[in-house]
């Protein structure tokens, strides 16, 4: 027996991942986080997947509070491209307490005062 329960997602999401998805996933993710079987999340990050799938990745990382993912996400946002998973993961870093995501966040505000 060869029967993996997260098999489908180490092979699928490469071209589409919709609300649906999200929802099921979450579910599973639910259930399996209630019997102690939750996997690090941070293992399906991978830079081929689709944008969406590693937006709604990060946010279960966030979700399920698995502070043990901060090493992979501050890796993967070096080599991230797309505005909006670069956002999530400083936003995941921020709120799981990550000490160089704040310093980060304060550095590059700005404050127009003129106004």
């Amino acid at each position: 027996m060869n029967y993996s329960p997260f098999g489908f997602i180490k092979n699928g999401f490469n071209k589409g991942f919709h609300p649906l998805d999200e929802k099921i996933i979450h579910s599973f993710f639910m259930a399996k986080n209630g019997n102690n079987e939750l996997p690090i999340l941070s293992t399906w990050l991978k830079p081929e997947k689709c944008s969406s799938f590693k937006v709604f990745l990060i946010k279960e990382i966030l979700f399920f509070r698995q502070v043990e993912c901060i090493p992979v996400l501050l890796e993967f946002m070096e080599k991230e491209k797309d505005i909006g998973v670069l956002r999530e993961i400083k936003v995941a870093l921020v709120i799981l307490k990550y000490q160089r995501a704040y310093d980060d966040v304060l550095t590059n505000i700005t404050f127009d005062i003129s106004a």
